[in-house]
């Protein structure tokens, strides 16, 4: 299991004893469909949750993905990767 979901499901757990098996794999899913790119609609439809509820809990899965989502804009836009991406994204920030 990532570490990232360790430390979560330790926030998550608030000092009130374990979480069950059930709940440390529900959030590993839903961590690794974030990471994977799977958009936060599709993700929160699956997990039962509002993109808002989803966003709140899970926001670190998604933050530090300028990169990437620099580049599928500049790939929806036609343009080619010139290394400009990354700071362009960084400025938008």
């Amino acid at each position: 299991m990532a570490a990232g979901v360790l430390t979560t499901t330790a926030r998550l757990r608030g000092g009130r004893g374990r979480l069950s098996a059930r709940t440390v794999k529900r959030h590993a899913a839903v961590s690794l469909w974030l990471n994977s790119g799977v958009p936060a609609t599709e993700v929160a439809r699956r997990a039962g949750h509002g993109v808002a509820v989803l966003l709140k809990i899970y926001a670190h899965c998604i933050d530090g993905q300028a990169e990437a989502a620099n580049q599928r804009i500049a790939d929806g836009l036609g343009a080619e990767d010139d290394g400009d991406n990354e700071e362009a994204g960084e400025q938008a920030s």
